[in-house]
């Protein structure tokens, strides 16, 4: 008998209420009148640094996006847009970006914000310890044959690189400040707002009012912007719910309840949960080098039941790790591998296991392993025992880059494809201990590497689609981002990062 999560009743008898009683508010959170001018965000996370070298994206884009701008923007639909730079070209063997600096730019204390100072900013960067060093690391030389041209040369071509320089790759400070110890709490300014030292407290409240030498004010009607950092959910639905703050992020689970209050549910696709099958080439469980084993997991776990049961069905069903936006998605490959344990069973006895073998499988306490149990079941019925070893949430992202088991439940963001591909591929990277290689797939990444426009996405699609046939992983669906945003505040939702950047909110009409 098949279990799928259905049939068993799972997902109609578990109900994941959030009642509006848990919703007690932090003690220390200040009262206040938001007014229309002033845009208040409730973070998940607090701050961890200004340090132009040392940012990172995702629930701390709000911090540094406020003070710092950024070469280029992405823009809501995923095209690029000119911003600090009016324009840019390559030349034609993609290894010569010029980047031309709009006139009249200046920082926070009237310093002109020119070729140079970005160049030393991309410098500090590549030059600096912080994750997103890579960025920069295809840099081979730079010049500035005048003020505001900035000519990059790179080692190759780096299809990600303008898509950097919307995000941390692109955030610009003052040059003079680069090297002060202080700009970890005190930011250089070049972006629209300027941090209120005197009335911000780290931790718990960042105010921040406009900064008079911006050069696009009009694209951000807020006077003044005030950031809480609020780790705790009931807390952050609590502050929007009471006129505390504007907007924050949350999650499905507390959906029902943001809906019965009034907020407006705004929603994007951006994690992917499921199944990194690491051991490809059989290190430690021999099973895996084999490409039916690995399809018949696919086929063996009922995703579309897990995806209502966890994320109450805010999601889409997905087979590949690129997500509905990217331009390396392929519609057509989600119908790949539907849930199916005889045709599963079937591919075990082919690959020589119908009899099963034992898997150990690394598990923490972090949300995605609310289907662990389900997903150990679902296996079984196949012959795959599942063997959980614990592991500590804090210490689970370090451990599995280690090639210690052949497989492990994940959630990873899907963004920029070129990103992606870097992050899940190459040899010895993250999702890649075992350091598995294909000559195929080598070719589609070095093909990628060296093209633009149609020819360079549909490259992308060619590198999907081998990774859905040979079943490298093992995605469950996209779970849609919750952002909340009361009746005063409109957002557009930004791709590729779990919060709208501060561009895209403005007062509702």
């Amino acid at each position: 008998m098949t279990c799928s999560i259905r049939a068993a009743g799972i997902a109609a008898g578990i109900v994941l209420a959030f009642s509006t009683s848990l919703l007690p508010m932090a003690s220390s959170l200040a009262q206040e009148t938001v007014s229309p001018l002033t845009l208040t965000l409730a973070m998940s996370v607090d701050n961890n640094t200004f340090d132009q070298a040392q940012l990172s994206g995702g629930a701390r884009d709000q911090y540094w996006t406020a003070v710092y701008d950024t070469v280029l923007r992405l823009n809501p639909d995923g095209t690029l847009e000119a911003n600090l730079v009016e324009s840019w070209s390559y030349d034609d063997a993609l290894t010569t970006l010029t980047l031309k600096v709009r006139d009249g730019l200046k920082f926070a204390d009237g310093a002109p914000i020119d070729a140079a100072a970005i160049w030393a900013n991309f410098e500090n960067l590549k030059n600096g310890t912080g994750s997103n060093n890579f960025m920069m690391g295809g840099i081979e030389s730079a010049e500035t044959p005048d003020p505001l041209t900035l000519v990059l040369k790179f080692t190759k071509h780096d299809p990600g690189f303008l898509g950097y320089l919307t995000t941390v790759g692109g955030a610009i400070a003052n040059p003079a400040n680069l090297t002060d110890p202080n700009l970890a709490v005190d930011p250089a300014e070049s972006g629209p707002y300027i941090l209120n030292n005197a009335t911000s407290v780290a931790g718990s409240r960042y105010e921040f009012d406009r900064n008079p030498e911006y050069w696009n004010a009009e694209a951000f009607p807020y006077d003044k912007l005030v950031l809480l950092p609020l780790p705790d959910l009931s807390a952050r639905i609590n502050a929007i719910r009471s006129g505390q703050a504007n907007a924050g992020l949350a999650d499905a689970k507390s959906v029902a309840a943001a809906e019965q209050a009034g907020l407006t549910i705004n929603t994007s696709m951006l994690d992917w949960v499921g199944f990194s099958l690491a051991d490809r080439n059989g290190t430690i469980v021999p099973a895996m080098s084999d490409v039916r084993v690995r399809q018949a997991i696919n086929h063996a776990i009922d995703a579309e039941g897990i995806l209502e049961f966890v994320q109450q069905g805010m999601g889409v069903r997905s087979t590949q790790p690129f997500g509905p936006t990217s331009p390396a998605h392929v519609a057509e490959l989600d119908q790949a591998y539907p849930y199916d344990p005889e045709k599963a069973k079937a591919l075990m006895a082919e690959a020589g296991y119908a009899d099963g073998f034992e898997l150990h499988l690394p598990r923490s306490s972090a949300p995605f392993f609310d289907s662990a149990d389900i997903v150990q079941q679902q296996l079984a019925e196949i012959g795959i025992k599942v063997i959980w070893d614990q592991v500590s949430v804090q210490d689970f992202y370090a451990v599995t880059k280690e090639p210690r088991w052949a497989a492990h439940i994940m959630q990873l963001a899907s963004g920029e494809p070129w990103r992606d591909i870097q992050k899940l591929l190459p040899p010895g990277t993250q999702w890649n201990p075992f350091k598995t290689e294909d000559a195929a797939l080598t070719a589609l990444i070095d093909k990628a590497a060296q093209s633009e426009g149609e020819e360079y996405a549909a490259t992308l699609k060619e590198i999907s689609t081998f990774l859905v046939e040979n079943a490298w992983f093992a995605p469950c669906y996209f779970s849609e981002t919750i952002y909340l945003t009361d009746a005063k505040t409109s957002v557009v939702m930004q791709p590729w990062t779990v919060s709208p950047i501060i561009a895209n909110f403005k007062p509702a009409e």
